[in-house]
């Protein structure tokens, strides 16, 4: 999957065979658009190495509660999520974290 190709908003997709035991999944969120975009980040308890364009790579996680976030304009972020075994603070089977 190539990150420039993606439509702005929030996509995810099943890990690779090789990294299920580890990952939940991948996922990207991109805006297109010319203006910032508030968002919230629902908690799933999950852990996320994300690579953030303009900012660089940091791990986020496990949530507790909602966390409101602002992507800037014409940006893409991507990560991948930690399963439920890999983080066993983790309750949830979702693995979808961004609000609408």
């Amino acid at each position: 999957m190539d990150i420039r190709t993606l439509p702005s908003g929030y996509t995810e997709w099943g890990a690779p065979a090789a990294l299920r035991d580890a990952v939940a999944c991948l996922w990207a969120q991109v805006n297109d658009s010319s203006a910032e975009r508030a968002g919230l980040v629902l908690p799933d308890g999950c852990t996320d190495l994300i690579w953030e364009q303009g900012r660089g790579t940091y791990v986020a996680g496990p949530d507790t509660g909602p966390v409101a976030t602002t992507m800037a304009a014409r940006s893409r972020t991507s990560g991948r999520a930690s399963t439920r075994e890999t983080n066993p603070r983790n309750r949830s089977t979702r693995c979808s974290v961004f609000g609408p």
